[in-house]
């Protein structure tokens, strides 16, 4: 497998099948001088955008133990341009039992994070900011899912979900300042809640 990285953009190459998948954001590419190539075993695997354009996220079979217990990563590197594959850093690690894990790196100005998520099974899944090294716990319901942008986080858990004197129905889709969530304050708004009639199909967010 290849990997090619520009600036918010990385796309895969498969040998045998010669075909391009492209991961991460639209930014035009670099300057062919800022284009470089990053060769990698043909193992499998995935990689995605990180910090800057001369680093990318991998997750693939690194040898023995990456990977879980159902052939997905365990381990997700930091990998530089130009760096021998066995020497990338170690970000993040899940369990053999974990159905897999992944990182992904958010480059909006003033609201950097990366984000860390193991999947303990299909239908749940815990998630992590990265500070400086340390594991932060966004510490939502499992069978939830999330969406972060800029300072707000969104939670839709897949079953109900109990906080303080409020029960919210699976489904609903509730709204946290992220940081104030993250320091243990937890102040819901609700964006949509079902009823007997009514589900939420999908969600986007858009500018402003």
């Amino acid at each position: 497998m290849v990997l090619r990285c520009t600036h918010h953009r990385l796309q895969t190459r498969r040998p045998l099948r010669g075909d391009w998948t492209i991961r991460g954001g639209l930014t035009p590419a670099l300057p062919h001088r800022d284009r470089s190539w990053w060769t990698k075993p043909t193992a499998g695997g995935v990689g995605h955008p990180a910090e800057d354009h001369d680093t990318v996220l991998v997750g693939t079979d690194f040898g023995p133990d990456s990977l879980t217990e159902s052939g997905y990563p365990r381990v997700v590197k930091r990998w530089r341009r130009g760096q021998p594959l066995d020497e990338a850093q170690t970000v993040f690690e899940g369990i053999a039992s974990d159905v897999s894990v992944g990182v992904g790196f958010d480059p909006t100005p003033g609201f950097e994070r990366l984000i860390a998520s193991r999947s303990v099974d299909f239908f749940n899944r815990e998630y992590f900011e990265i500070r400086d090294g340390e594991l932060v716990r966004i510490d939502v319901p499992t069978d939830a899912r999330i969406s972060i942008h800029r300072e707000w986080l969104l939670i839709r858990p897949r079953s109900p979900w109990t906080v303080g004197t409020a029960t919210y129905p699976a489904g609903t889709l509730l709204a946290a300042k992220y940081d104030d969530f993250l320091s243990g304050t937890v102040d819901l708004d609700v964006v949509f809640q079902p009823d007997a009639h009514t589900s939420l199909d999908t969600f986007t967010w858009t500018p402003g």
